[in-house]
């Protein structure tokens, strides 16, 4: 959706997608007041939505608040006359297309002004604060002792991180057993902290594989490719990525905890 330049490019590909929906091309009709007939013209001629059609529109079609700000402002720009808004228009758009492009804009995330900076260091300053942090959602691994065990780290070092998590309530205790608080953190690409986060968790990966760890993927490779190909994986893993957001939030029972590593980028 993003990629296009034109919202008639989009209704058309909403209606494809749909052919095999008995009605649905009344039922958009139908939602933005107007006749099947009068879409096709849309599609297929130089007559365009109104604003008050593509915003009946995007509601149809359930979009979110930036999906809808994308269509509506195609819709505005294919209807401009003047260089000024559509120089305007072209920003917005430019910007909402970063925006999507970016991990950031496509997932989810408490803000981190929230947090101290204090805290926000902490947070991020090794792998074992993040690993202690997540492993407490398991019933199984919620103590000082278990955790410990499942990291193979000493007491000695597992209790003060544990202390600091309660300290900046990223983590609760109730008679000895450790939970997590509702926080899920996400660093922006601008963070000062985002470097580290990444060389800790690489680290991590790299030690793991040392040890000759059977059960995880490891996978490197340098290819060439299209510039339509590039843009179409880049795409695909920030699908990936949403679909594994997505599964983490809505798993039922916290059975194992994960690293998640990926890199992916032109050279």
């Amino acid at each position: 959706m993003y990629e296009k330049n034109d919202y008639k490019l989009i209704l058309s590909e909403i209606i494809e997608k749909n052919r095999s929906t008995r009605g649905f091309q009344k039922k958009m009709a139908e939602a933005c007041g107007c006749h099947t007939s009068f879409l096709s013209q849309v599609v297929n001629g130089s007559v365009h939505l109104s604003l008050d059609h593509a915003a009946a529109l995007c509601d149809f079609w359930a979009f979110d608040d930036d999906d809808t700000d994308y269509f509506m402002s195609l819709t505005m720009l294919a209807r401009a006359t003047s260089d000024i808004l559509r120089k305007r228009l072209h920003k917005r758009i430019s910007f909402l297309r970063k925006k999507k492009k970016s991990v950031s804009g496509r997932l989810a995330k408490e803000s981190l002004n929230q947090l101290s900076e204090s805290a926000r260091v902490f947070y991020y300053s090794s792998w074992q604060v993040l690993a202690i942090h997540v492993l407490c959602s398991i019933d199984e691994i919620n103590s000082i002792e278990s955790i410990s065990e499942r990291l193979s780290l000493s007491r000695s070092l597992v209790k003060p991180i544990v202390d600091k998590l309660i300290k900046f309530g990223f983590l609760g205790s109730d008679h000895g057993k450790l939970y997590p608080t509702n926080r899920d953190l996400h660093l922006s690409q601008e963070s000062p902290l985002i470097l580290h986060h990444h060389v800790n968790w690489r680290n991590f990966a790299i030690n793991n594989m040392l040890k000759s760890q059977q059960d995880g993927i490891n996978y490197s490779a340098a290819a060439a490719i299209s510039t339509k190909d590039l843009k179409r994986f880049k795409e695909e893993v920030l699908d990936f990525i949403e679909s594994f957001k997505s599964s983490v939030i809505k798993s039922k029972k916290e059975e194992e905890v994960c690293c998640l590593n990926i890199d992916f980028f032109p050279l």
